[in-house]
């Protein structure tokens, strides 16, 4: 349902090449509009008008939605997308790439401390960074290698209480450390694993290609995994079945359900606590369409490998228990995902002013009025807005 009119970025956000400086200049580029005829002022013309910031390709997803009324729950199978959307005001802090107190080199992960400060996974140093609110260097703990509290390559980070869970794929395991960086425990995976959750009930689960058919494994009493999260036969296509490594990435909600975003699938699979599903709701389609457009490009241009690439970013719990969804296609960097409405409200990407340099992350954290962004080699603070219509 996206206009072809439309350009889609045939590379993902992991690969996003390094935003020019904000002093510099930027030609702004205009919205799309919806042509509209004064003289059939229609309750559906109103609604185009409505809903005409948001680009040309998200109205007809929204026309499709009037008829539930807004704030209705969305059907069983796909999110619709809200009457409303964020946007960015004032960048509020930057840790770039050359700070000498830190320079970080591939940020994988974020997680919120008390008090406003992160913990962020550096993949190419191998090591664990802690950083105030401002981003100046608290510790660091870590370094490349195999052994206790060392990394290969940390991505996915998780808090638990008073613990942190970090992924390494290069080692194939997890790592739990304490607030203060001492390593409790590990646990080896049988992998190859690609995300983390970490539920109150379940423990550690890992994103993982070692048990054909599941999205998951899961940590058991001593050293053991096994299976978790079955992947629904309507996702199991052949598509995925030749994905080198699928991107799907896992979250833990505070009700107790575990959800797997699936990017081939474009779709978000929740399961209860005993591992049984319980929902399939797709991504908005105008937004899905558009990231299988840029896998199907990727494919042209670079051959099946590209199933290994991850189009999206990663999902993340918000302070209020929406999921936060990255993954830069057309102006929208990314999604709220509201569960209890079926809702998903776009962040919309600055296509002008001092902002316009920014056009999405590889992680990221949203309270509600602040987002975190990491891009790779550089964090960033930003204050946002909530625009409806």
């Amino acid at each position: 349902m996206s206009h072809s009119a439309i350009p889609v970025p045939l590379v993902s956000a992991h690969l996003e090449a390094g935003p020019p400086d904000p002093g510099g200049v930027r030609a702004p580029r205009p919205r799309p509009t919806i042509p509209v005829d004064p003289a059939h002022d229609t309750e559906d013309l109103q609604l185009k008008k409505k809903t005409r910031r948001l680009g040309q390709r998200w109205a007809a997803v929204l026309l499709a939605a009037a008829p539930l009324g807004c704030g209705e729950a969305a059907p069983d199978s796909a999110f619709l997308i809200a009457d409303e959307r964020i946007e960015l005001v004032d960048l509020e802090a930057r840790l770039r790439e050359d700070d000498p107190a830190v320079s970080l080199f591939g940020v994988g992960d974020a997680v919120w401390l008390d008090g406003g400060g992160l913990v962020v996974t550096d993949m190419r140093n191998g090591r664990v960074v802690w950083l105030t609110k401002d981003f100046g260097l608290v510790r660091e703990v870590g370094g490349s290698g195999r052994g206790p509290g060392e990394f290969m390559s940390p991505t996915a980070l998780e808090r638990h209480g008073d613990a942190l869970y970090v992924l390494d794929p290069g080692a194939n395991r997890v790592t739990v450390l304490t607030l203060d960086g001492g390593v409790l425990e590990t646990h080896q995976m049988k992998g190859p694993v690609s995300s983390l959750a970490v539920h109150p009930e379940l423990g550690v689960l890992v994103g993982s290609a070692a048990f054909p058919g599941y999205y998951a494994e899961r940590v058991t009493d001593g050293s053991e995994t096994e299976p978790f999260a079955p992947i629904p036969e309507e996702l199991a296509t052949p598509e995925r079945r030749s994905a080198i490594m699928p991107g799907d990435y896992l979250i833990a909600t505070p009700d107790g359900a575990v959800h797997v975003l699936d990017e081939i699938g474009q779709a978000l699979v929740s399961y209860d606590a005993r591992g049984e599903r319980a929902r399939i709701r797709r991504l908005p389609e105008a937004y899905a369409a558009s990231v299988v457009r840029e896998r199907e490009g990727g494919r042209k241009a670079f051959g099946e490998a590209v199933m290994g690439m991850s189009l999206l970013s990663g999902v993340s719990l918000t302070t209020d228990g929406r999921l936060l969804v990255l993954g830069h296609q057309g102006d929208i960097i990314g999604l709220v995902l509201d569960l209890s409405r079926g809702t998903a409200t776009p962040i919309m990407e600055p296509l002008s002013g001092p902002l316009s340099w920014i056009n999405g992350g590889v992680a990221g954290l949203y309270d509600g009025s602040t987002l975190v962004l990491a891009r790779n080699t550089e964090i960033l603070r930003i204050r946002t807005r909530l625009v409806e219509g």
